[in-house]
C-alpha cells in the first residue's frame, strides 16, 4: 500500500509540475489597423534597409531608398513599384524573439501634422534566437513636414 501511495503522489506531482511549465506560444497572425492599407504587402528589394536610414523610417518619393520598395495590393500575383503619389511606406526595425506576433496601427493627425505608428509585439522569451523585423506598412501619402512618432510595446510571455 505504501508503494502505491508513493507512486500515486509521484504521478500527481509529475502532472502538476508538467502542467505548470507550459511552452510559450503566440498567435502568428499579425494585425494591421488604422490608416494602414488593408491587404497591402510591402517588400524591400534589400534586407535590413532600416539600418541605413538614420531613423528616417518614412519613405516617400524623395527618400533615398524609395526605389527599393514594391507593393502588392489585394493579394495580387505580382508586385509593382510603390505609387508615391498615393502612398507612403512606414517602417520601424525591432529585434524580437523567433516566436513573435505584431499588432500594428497607424493614426494620422492632420491638425497637428503628426503620424503615430504603434506596434505591440507579443513574443516568447524562451526562444533562443532573434529576428529583425522591419515592419514595413503601406499608408496613404503622408505630406512633407509631418512628424512621425513611434509607440513601441514589447510583451514577453
Amino acid at each position: 500500500m505504501k508503494i502505491f501511495t508513493v507512486a500515486l503522489l509521484s504521478l500527481a506531482l509529475g502532472f502538476f509540475i508538467s502542467s505548470c511549465s507550459k511552452k510559450c506560444s503566440v498567435s502568428f497572425t499579425d494585425t494591421n489597423t488604422g490608416e494602414i492599407i488593408p491587404n497591402a504587402i510591402v517588400n524591400a528589394k534589400s534586407s535590413y534597409l532600416t539600418g541605413e536610414m538614420d531613423s528616417n523610417y518614412l519613405i516617400n518619393a524623395n527618400h533615398p531608398y524609395a526605389y527599393q520598395f514594391t507593393m502588392n495590393l489585394n493579394d495580387a500575383d505580382s508586385s509593382v513599384a510603390v505609387d508615391y503619389t498615393q502612398y507612403s511606406v512606414l517602417g520601424y526595425p525591432i529585434l524580437t524573439s523567433c516566436d513573435a506576433s505584431f499588432e500594428r496601427s497607424v493614426s494620422i493627425d492632420t491638425v497637428n501634422q503628426n503620424v503615430t505608428y504603434k506596434i505591440i509585439v507579443n513574443q516568447c522569451s524562451d526562444c533562443e534566437s532573434s529576428i529583425l523585423y522591419e515592419n514595413y506598412v503601406l499608408v496613404p501619402k503622408i505630406p512633407v513636414g509631418y512628424s512621425i512618432t513611434h509607440d513601441i510595446t514589447i510583451i514577453d510571455k
